[in-house]
């Protein structure tokens, strides 16, 4: 039989070919959760290609919890798209305004083992994952820095149900990437769906 992968593989490239399937999906998805129907293009496509993927029968156990961790991947993907852009990417149009923390080369030169891939995301330098972000949500909350302060303060104005939300954002930081940030995560993947949809929820809530 087809390895776990092999059949995601699958279930991704005929999603991708068949846009009419994606569709209907994605409009089943938003009937049961209408946060989705917010969520960016990239964010709704791998969390249908994961609820395709929770679907596959599978009669062997072991089988059926690899398969559940692929699609828990997917959710996790979801959660990073829509934390790039409804967190950070905000934060870095925000701090155009501030000139004295637009100079971020020289705090990433300065201060390079803490500041170094928040500012090279600001300034445009680099990719930025999950773990990236969680990391720096966690410091805006504990660090004196300027930088951060003012990122602190921006997710107090904005954002501000977002703290509590750490602690679940590191059990989905395990399924995003297993192999960089070692240790599996201790969230069950059969509820994994539910922890995912919590934080997208909190990230769609709107504030005044």
């Amino acid at each position: 039989p087809a390895s776990e992968d092999a059949v995601s593989a699958a279930i991704e490239k005929h999603l991708s070919s068949n846009p009419t399937v994606m569709e209907q999906l994605e409009s089943v998805v938003e009937v049961h959760w209408p946060t989705f129907g917010t969520l960016s293009e990239m964010a709704r496509k791998s969390w249908a290609c994961g609820a395709c993927m929770m679907l596959v029968p599978y009669a062997d156990p072991m089988a059926r919890q690899n398969f559940s961790r692929c699609a828990s991947a997917k959710f996790a993907l979801a959660v990073e798209i829509e934390m790039r852009e409804r967190v950070f990417s905000k934060f870095q149009q925000h701090i155009q305004c501030y000139p004295e923390l637009t100079k971020l080369d020289g705090l990433a030169d300065k201060d390079k083992k803490l500041l170094g891939p928040f500012a090279d995301f600001l300034l445009g330098k680099r990719p930025y994952g999950l773990g990236d972000m969680i990391t720096d949500l966690d410091r805006a909350r504990k660090l004196n820095l300027p930088l951060f302060k003012e990122f602190g303060a921006w997710l107090n104005r904005e954002l501000p149900d977002l703290a509590g939300q750490i602690s679940k954002l590191y059990q989905i930081k395990g399924f995003r990437n297993p192999e960089t940030h070692g240790s599996p995560s201790s969230a069950d993947p059969h509820r994994f769906p539910n922890l995912c949809r919590r934080v997208l929820d909190s990230l769609a809530t709107p504030h005044d």
